[in-house]
């Protein structure tokens, strides 16, 4: 049976839409369906499909975290389908380093103006969303943006190896931006 990474250079190389189970999280963040993109040695980059049936921006994962990720599965079709009509194609991310967290989220952030920062493990159903302010080797900082598109300085540091999921990308964070009036 082929390995998860496997499975992801498979679905990458046949620009395959994938569906991604992570157990052990919340249910609403358990399955993740998209296209992979790009692997690392622990992490893979998804162009995200949304409930709205497109494209919302992109998702970096541990790999570690996935338990199943399958080629095959229900509905994969009509999501095929109704992307296919609405003329939706994933597109890649240049320059963007998968080599770890903190090389992820440096690179993400010259390309897109915010970044959704996920630690499920530690606080379930909450994320950061910000710019970085501040790193080290081990932690860094955030410039938090709040939904009404106000800025705080957050005085936590947070850990890398917290860290779950990152997005970017997606018409949430490119509003807020828009309305910050944030730019890369």
């Amino acid at each position: 049976m082929p390995s998860v990474l496997q499975r992801l250079d498979s679905a990458i190389a046949d620009r395959s839409l994938v569906q991604i189970e992570r157990g052990g999280f919340d249910a609403r963040d358990r399955i993740v369906h998209g296209y992979p993109l790009a692997t690392g040695d622990d992490l893979v980059l998804l162009s995200i499909l949304s409930d709205r049936i497109d494209l919302d921006g992109y998702e970096v994962i541990r790999i570690r975290d996935i338990t199943s990720c399958e080629l095959d599965f229900p509905r994969k079709d009509f999501y095929q389908k109704a992307l296919e009509l609405k003329g939706e194609v994933p597109t890649p991310v240049l320059a963007l380093d998968l080599s770890s967290i903190a090389a992820l989220l440096d690179s993400a952030q010259r390309q897109f103006p915010l970044l959704v920062i996920h630690r499920e493990r530690a606080v379930p159903g909450e994320c950061e969303v910000g710019r970085l302010k501040l790193t080290s080797d081990e932690a860094f900082a955030i410039r938090y943006i709040d939904p009404s598109a106000q800025w705080a300085d957050d005085s936590e540091h947070y850990r890398y190896a917290d860290v779950t999921r990152v997005g970017f990308g997606d018409e949430y964070a490119k509003t807020l931006a828009l309305v910050a009036r944030v730019a890369v």
